[in-house]
């Protein structure tokens, strides 16, 4: 059985003050995005997606990430 195994190298909170703010981010290593709280949307290279609590996104390394918080709550993300 192959498998394959990660190290976690760096873990971040993203916090977005509701409503519309927004922030842009080059990836520089494959990165997941958990949405804790709020909901928004993403943009990963073009491809838009809605972002709500529980949602779970991938990067690739060198992706373009643009996010907007939609909400009156806060949206709130762990990378």
């Amino acid at each position: 059985m192959n498998t394959n195994h990660y190290l976690l190298r760096e873990a971040m909170i993203v916090v977005l003050k509701s409503p519309g703010t927004s922030t842009e981010m080059k990836i520089g290593a494959p990165t997941l995005f958990m949405v804790s709280e709020g909901s928004g949307t993403m943009t990963i290279n073009d491809s838009v997606t809605e972002l709500s609590f529980g949602c779970l996104l991938f990067a690739h390394a060198g992706a373009r990430v643009f996010m907007t918080s939609t909400e009156s709550a806060d949206l709130r993300l762990a990378e």
